[in-house]
C-alpha cells in the first residue's frame, strides 16, 4: 500500500534462466538500487504476471492482474530488459491480465 517499502532493495540477479520470476497481483512491486544483469549473449528476461489466472489447477488459481513493476535505478547492464507476460498461452491462463511497467 501507500508508503511500503521497495520488495527488493540492493539485490543482484546474475545469469539466471529467468532473470526474475515478477509475480502478478493488482499491487506495485518495485525493484530498487538493484542489478539485474546477463553475461554478453544472453537474454535478459523478465517474466510478469506470474500465475495469473492459471487453469492448469484444480479450479483457477490466481485472478486478474493489474501488475505495476517499478525498476528504480536498476542496472540491466548491456543487455536490455526483455519483459514477457505469463499470461500469453490462452491454453495454460486466463488472457485478461494487464501490466504496467517503469523502468528507465
Amino acid at each position: 500500500g501507500l508508503g511500503s517499502d521497495a520488495f527488493c532493495v540492493n539485490c543482484t540477479f546474475y545469469n539466471n534462466d529467468v532473470q526474475v520470476m515478477a509475480m502478478g497481483g493488482s499491487a506495485m512491486v518495485e525493484f530498487k538500487d538493484s542489478a539485474i544483469v546477463s553475461s554478453s549473449g544472453r537474454v535478459n528476461r523478465i517474466n510478469i504476471n506470474h500465475h495469473c489466472g492459471l487453469l492448469q489447477a484444480p479450479g483457477v488459481t490466481g485472478g486478474v492482474c493489474a501488475s505495476h513493476y517499478v525498476f528504480n535505478n536498476v542496472d540491466f547492464g548491456e543487455n536490455a530488459p526483455v519483459f514477457y507476460t505469463e499470461t500469453r498461452d490462452a491454453g495454460a491462463s486466463l488472457t485478461h491480465t494487464d501490466a504496467l511497467i517503469f523502468y528507465g
